[in-house]
């Protein structure tokens, strides 16, 4: 949506739904020595962004904001009575994540007027350490624990180039890769294909 002709106010909701089947197979003392359980979860997410680009006769510049907030639930897990029963609790968190940046692309964006286009960003960002470091709590044979993720860093730097090539007047082809590390944690992310249009 643009907002006072030279910024453009971007916005994105969504709500998923996960269920996890969870099987052990050499658990004594369990009915059949088998157990089997689905795991219930359900997220939604919620991002606001603002832009504003920079044009000449080649390139369009765009620097941004965006802000996201993120909300992830799973229902607990439970086998039992047992001495060997497992049982791990509910999780909830919720975490922020702020990203700047600047993206640098060819003045068109459609593929099939141009026989190339491109785009390529790079920005900084941090989350909060709500999602960033999960932990569950667990109870196996009497015994608590919490079981934790690996500790990663909340500040992070994003690099993406994204490319088109027209083919024929109804199809192109498209590639691009990314990028996200941060301390203890390095991302890779890719796609290439074909589109077709009838």
């Amino acid at each position: 949506m643009p907002v006072m002709q030279e910024y453009v106010i971007d916005a994105m909701t969504s709500f998923g739904l996960s269920s996890t089947d969870l099987s052990r197979s050499d658990v004594t003392g369990l009915s059949g020595g088998y157990k089997n359980k689905a795991v219930m979860g359900n997220d939604w997410l919620a991002s606001l962004g603002i832009s504003r680009p920079f044009e000449d006769n080649e390139l369009r510049v765009t620097p941004y904001l965006r802000f996201t907030y993120q909300s992830v639930t799973q229902s607990g897990y439970n086998e039992g009575g047992t001495a060997a029963a497992l049982d791990i609790g509910r999780y909830t968190g919720n975490g922020v994540r702020g990203v700047a940046g600047i993206a640098v692309g060819s003045l068109n964006k459609d593929p099939f007027k141009d026989d190339y286009t491109y785009r390529t960003n790079i920005a900084i960002g941090a989350d909060s350490q709500g999602l960033l470091n999960p932990a569950l709590s667990t109870t196996l044979g009497g015994y608590s624990s919490s079981v934790s993720t690996p500790t990663v860093g909340a500040a992070f730097v994003q690099v993406g180039l994204y490319g088109t090539m027209k083919l024929s007047d109804n199809i192109y082809a498209y590639a691009g890769v990314s990028s996200e590390a941060r301390r203890g944690q390095t991302l890779y992310g890719g796609s290439a294909g074909f589109r077709f249009v009838f």
